[in-house]
C-alpha cells in the first residue's frame, strides 16, 4: 500500500527535488538513532536536525552526522497546519547550522521568493 524508501527517493529524484528524513528522533523510541540515520541516508539528501529537539545534544548530534555523511539540514520542516502543530518549535540552531540551511535554499533554481 505505502512506498518504499527506495520507491520515493527514485520518485522524489526523478522530479529534481530533495527527501529530507524528519525528526529521527521521534523514530528512535526503543531504537537507537543510529540505526534508523544509517538505514536512510543512502536514500535521502538531508535530515531535519531540529523540530523540538529534546535538548542542544540531539541537534549538534543530527548536525554533525550530517556533515560527516554529507548530507543536507533543514529545520522545523515538518509542519502539519493543525492547531496542535501550529508553531515551529526550532530551538538550539547556531549561526553557522542557519547559514548552511541557507546556503543549499539559495542555490534550489527556479525557487518563490517570499
Amino acid at each position: 500500500m505505502w512506498p518504499t524508501i527506495e520507491e520515493l527517493s527514485k520518485i522524489i529524484h526523478e522530479n529534481k527535488g530533495k527527501m529530507f528524513l524528519a525528526h529521527p528522533y521521534k523514530y528512535a523510541k526503543g531504537i537507537d538513532v543510529n540505526e534508523i540515520l544509517d538505514k536512510c541516508s543512502k536514500y535521502v539528501d538531508g535530515i531535519e536536525i531540529s523540530n523540538e529537539p529534546k535538548d542542544e545534544e540531539e541537534v549538534k548530534y543530527l548536525y554533525e552526522y550530517a556533515k560527516k555523511n554529507n548530507l543536507l539540514i533543514s529545520a522545523g520542516t515538518d509542519f502539519h497546519g493543525s492547531e496542535k502543530h501550529n508553531k515551529f518549535n526550532v530551538e538550539y540552531l547556531t549561526e553557522e547550522m542557519k547559514s548552511d540551511i541557507i546556503n543549499w535554499i539559495n542555490e534550489i533554481p527556479g525557487k518563490i521568493e517570499f
